[in-house]
């Protein structure tokens, strides 16, 4: 209403840009992952170049079945792999060892653990930055956990990709439209958001090695 607007001390139109800026990148983040190709992006669930593995046991996780999904990736893909996981597989991540008793998963207290909408985009262990920060390593590489893809036993609980073999491009960045006119009889104000923004993998089919 024009009265919230005029009596509060916060400026809401800024308010109201923050708080669906971030929701616009939780969506385009999750469309990167699992959106269908079809008036959205195209996630890398659905990409022709994805690679599926079926662990050993279901719904649970072994460092056999990490060092089988690390020989699926692309040696080129290696430098900037990550895991993207949901919070269910911690169960199973931080409990697994090598023959030395090393546990390969690395929670680090040294990265921040602030989290932002997008965890596609760049890695970086700066506090400053204002990206987004890993939540520890597993065989070397970052882990990011997140809501966005199913829970443990389901496929993509655990996923290992590469974030630069996936075209991303964004018009713009969020346009916010506002009219006083549109509501006029009912003394309301009318915000409009729009981003437009697509996505596919860059790869058109899986390489065998």
């Amino acid at each position: 209403s024009r009265d919230l607007i005029a009596d509060n001390y916060i400026a809401m139109d800024a308010m109201a840009t923050r708080v669906f800026g971030r929701a616009f990148v939780w969506m385009e983040d999750y469309m990167g992952m699992r959106g269908t190709g079809l008036g959205q992006p195209e996630g890398f669930f659905n990409s022709l170049a994805t690679l599926g593995y079926t662990r050993g046991t279901a719904n649970r996780i072994f460092y056999a079945d990490l060092v089988n999904m690390q020989m699926l990736l692309h040696p080129m893909c290696w430098p900037s792999a990550r895991w993207i996981c949901h919070l269910s597989t911690l169960i199973d991540l931080q409990a697994i060892q090598v023959s030395a008793g090393v546990y390969v998963y690395q929670p680090n207290a040294l990265i921040s653990q602030a989290m932002t909408p997008s965890i596609r985009e760049g890695t970086t262990y700066d506090a400053g930055a204002k990206v987004t920060r890993p939540m520890g390593t597993l065989l070397g590489w970052p882990v990011y956990i997140t809501e966005k893809v199913p829970v443990l036993g389901s496929t993509g609980d655990l996923n290992l990709v590469c974030p630069d073999q996936y075209g991303f491009a964004r018009r713009a960045g969020l346009e916010v439209g506002l009219s006083e006119h549109f509501y006029f009889s009912t003394d309301r104000i009318a915000y409009r958001f729009k981003m437009r923004h697509d996505g596919k993998s860059l790869w058109r089919a899986p390489y065998i090695q």
